[in-house]
């Protein structure tokens, strides 16, 4: 999926203070309604104990690794022995939690771990490897689900087979290839609220054209995370990939809120071999938001939250490839940034733009008393392309300020390449042929 945009550009990584905890154990719970699983006199499955709940049961998990690819459509709560002991493994996804005629149900799971799931979807689409909330049945915002001390790690969204292109972008054999990987740990289209919780080591992956949301994908409702980390996602197309976009988290629509977390060492890679101007058209591709991507029109609220050591990579030898913003892009959604400070860094591996995070629309935070932004420099190595054209290193970033509204045009131009690339590309936003990587400062630095 393309996002095509003019934003203003924030030089540095984003950073405002605080590291999330991870995922931790939860207290038993029983009374009235309460049933469970994996113990003396106990059902032997979650899925079992679902399907026997009443609507507002407790469902208490013993400890050990039970099946996954359990389905819940009732609001109920799914309490495990702690995220260390208790273990929900494989299926695809591992959980769904549905939206049925009688409406959303509101569910609520603690002290589990969600793993091994892998999600292949109608085969063309892949939605959610370890925790899919789909819409309802009419488009609506489907379940109301709260995660507190979860973890959701090592899940994958595969698809398995393509479709043309639905917008007839044109290839070398006729309209491109088309499949999506969604969501690698968690795909949402309800309201998802993420308490002392860790999305890690999940990936939107396989043969796609577009990866979204290597770590959690949201769309219609709420995204909330407070005191959860996302680190270590990935969102990486194989072999027809076009766009690896929000390596962490992307968030296609509904609201966006971010609360003494961390965004940490996610990626996106785009790695392909497309020509650029297939059947005489310019094919379009690039990889964004290592972090965070957020579309257009949401309401963005991030506060006291470490977005650190993201990366995006994007690497045709034959095309024309761009990649971007490693810590965050923000599109034309309100953005409110609170509590932090600045902060100079170096990167292990920077880019060739000079720029970490970029938004556009409407939004506060002042730059130095708000924010904490990590600005970088260029390590010395450049990148050259296959006609031998060369970007040097050590290409000096320029800090820029968030404004509260964007000033007058700066949607509808590109900036000038030399501001972006500091060196002229005959080929647009510095992408003549060759490889683009971009890396924000290391996590522990």
């Amino acid at each position: 999926m393309h996002f095509a945009r003019m934003l203003i550009a924030v030089a540095g990584t984003v950073i405002l203070a605080a590291n999330a905890p991870h995922a931790s154990a939860s207290a038993p719970v029983s009374g009235p309604g309460a049933l469970c699983v994996g113990g003396a006199g106990c059902l032997l499955t979650i899925q079992a104990a679902v399907d026997a709940a009443p609507v507002g049961a407790t469902i208490r998990i013993t400890a050990g690794t039970f099946a996954g690819g359990v389905t819940i459509g009732k609001s109920l709560r799914l309490v495990g022995s702690g995220a260390g002991r208790t273990v929900i493994r494989g299926g695809g996804p591992v959980l769904t939690i549905s939206t049925r005629a009688s409406g959303p149900p509101a569910v609520s799971i603690s002290g589990v771990t969600v793993t091994g799931g892998t999600a292949r979807g109608d085969g063309v689409e892949a939605w959610g490897g370890g925790i899919f909330i789909p819409a309802a049945d009419d488009g609506t915002v489907g379940a109301t689900v709260i995660l507190k001390d979860v973890a959701v790690k090592g899940n994958l969204a595969v698809p398995t087979a393509t479709s043309p292109s639905p917008s007839g972008v044109k290839c070398p054999a006729g309209d491109c290839p088309y499949a999506a990987t969604r969501g690698g740990g968690i795909a949402n289209f309800g309201t998802l609220t993420l308490d002392r919780s860790a999305v890690s080591d999940n990936g939107a992956v396989g043969y796609a054209s577009d990866a979204n949301g290597g770590g959690i994908f949201s769309a219609l409702g709420a995204l909330i995370l407070t005191s959860s980390s996302v680190d270590g996602n990935r969102a990486v197309p194989d072999s027809i990939g076009r766009f690896a976009e929000g390596g962490g988290i992307f968030v296609d629509s509904g609201a966006l809120t971010i609360s003494y977390s961390r965004i940490s060492n996610n990626r996106a890679e785009l790695v392909a071999r497309w020509p650029i101007r297939p059947q005489g058209v310019l094919l379009d591709m690039n990889a964004h938001a290592g972090g965070i991507h957020v579309g257009d029109g949401s309401e963005v609220l991030i506060e006291r939250t470490s977005i650190k050591g993201n990366a995006v990579r994007a690497d045709d030898p034959d095309g024309e490839v761009v990649g971007f913003d490693s810590a965050i892009l923000i599109g034309d959604s309100h953005l409110v940034m609170r509590r932090g400070h600045r902060q100079q860094g170096d990167s292990s591996d920077g880019d060739l733009r000079g720029r970490r995070a970029e938004r556009n629309g409407g939004g506060s935070g002042r730059p130095g008393r708000d924010q904490r932004f990590v600005h970088h420099r260029q390590p010395g190595h450049g990148a050259r392309g296959r006609r031998g054209r060369h970007c040097p290193g050590n290409v000096r970033s320029r800090r820029v300020r968030l404004r509260r509204k964007p000033p007058a045009g700066d949607r509808a131009k590109h900036p000038d390449q030399r501001e972006l690339c500091g060196c002229a590309q005959p080929r647009g936003l510095c992408t003549d042929h060759g490889s683009r990587s971009l890396q924000q400062q290391p996590a522990g630095s």
